[in-house]
């Protein structure tokens, strides 16, 4: 799924970055609304296991459709192979593109490295964490992964718990996160991503919280789905701040780095709600306070509604020091930046 996000967020231009996240995710969503009903279908897990896991099989084969990168070709220097695939995107879409669109790159590039080497004194420099304002922004990432997953999955798997219907709890619990998506794209276009994902990050959390003290019923179900609305907006925009954030010859390692952290969130989160055990409300307790603090981390990354993808690690470094500013970046971009926006896919 990471990667998949990554891929198309760089055949498109800032207007329509967040859409090909949102629509990434709301399929995932449908999957797992799917699940509640296979499971009440399918009352034994093996077969159930087989069942969900059989159509991934053909995904293999979908790697003939999806052409490369043109971004990463051009970070790598491959010119050619890079201006083949924009064209050929370009007539698919009936777009005119200059041929001249990547002429003179080259020459940037090579000076633009050799600035980077100074920066970091290493003739190796394509490692985020060399870079302090990435590093910054790269930990905050992770930490808010690890949150979002853990909260995401932890409330999910806990709404079987709430004394209604495990089926139909499940259902309306993970539904919400439709509204979260859809909620999620209104407000990063017109607030921005950092104010949406603190937000929504402290305004799920404290949610969280107060569902742990409810008895169950539907109004434990309805108050957990609120929460999740919170939670699910703030998950989305987390996955694509990555890939907004990093420069090309980085962003999908460090999007792979959060998406660990991501995993590492989920794997742990069933093994929170053992918690319950010593005192029923406390795996929510653990889940909210969590949230509330990775919605304040949130503050320490920069705004990137509007700006182009950052190309180079100077861009990603610049990028990464302009905490909560708005507008477009001022760093320079390594090819016509009038061409940034087009609707080339």
């Amino acid at each position: 799924m990471i990667l998949s996000l990554v891929i198309g967020t760089e055949f498109v231009g800032p207007s329509k970055r967040i859409l090909v996240c949102v629509v990434g995710y709301l399929f995932s969503t449908l999957g797992s609304m799917s699940l509640a009903l296979l499971a009440f279908l399918i009352r034994k897990w093996r077969i159930l296991q087989f069942v969900v896991s059989a159509p991934s099989s053909i995904l293999c084969f979908f790697i003939i459709f999806i052409p490369e990168s043109a971004r990463w070709l051009i970070s790598r220097g491959r010119l050619k192979e890079a201006d083949e695939i924009i064209q050929r995107v370009a007539r698919t879409n009936q777009v005119e593109m200059p041929e001249s669109l990547l002429e003179g790159y080259k020459e940037k590039n090579e000076d633009k490295k050799q600035q980077e080497v100074k920066v970091v004194g290493s003739s190796d420099p394509k490692n985020p964490f060399l870079y302090p304002n990435m590093r910054r922004g790269l930990l905050c990432l992770m930490w808010m992964g690890f949150v979002n997953s853990m909260v995401n999955y932890g409330l999910s798997l806990n709404a079987t718990n709430f004394g209604f219907n495990q089926y139909l709890d499940f259902f309306l619990v993970v539904s919400a996160d439709i509204i979260g998506i859809l909620l999620c794209y209104y407000t990063v276009e017109k607030w921005g991503r950092v104010i949406t994902v603190c937000v929504a990050m402290i305004l799920g959390g404290s949610l969280c919280i107060v569902t742990g003290f409810l008895v169950d019923g539907i109004a434990k179900v309805i108050v957990a789905s609120l929460g999740k609305v919170g939670i699910a907006a703030s998950f989305a925009v987390s996955l694509f701040l990555p890939i907004e954030i990093f420069p090309t010859p980085v962003r999908t390692i460090s999007t792979g780095v959060v998406g660990m952290a991501v995993g590492v969130g989920s794997i742990l989160s069933p093994l929170l709600l053992i918690l319950s055990d010593t005192w029923s409300p406390l795996p929510l307790v653990v889940f909210g306070s969590l949230s509330i603090s990775a919605g304040f981390v949130a503050l320490f990354l920069p705004e990137t509604m509007g700006r182009k993808l950052p190309e180079t690690m100077q861009e990603g470094e610049a990028l990464c020091a302009r905490r909560r500013t708005g507008g477009r970046g001022s760093y320079g971009s390594l090819i016509d930046n009038s061409h940034e926006d087009e609707e080339i896919t």
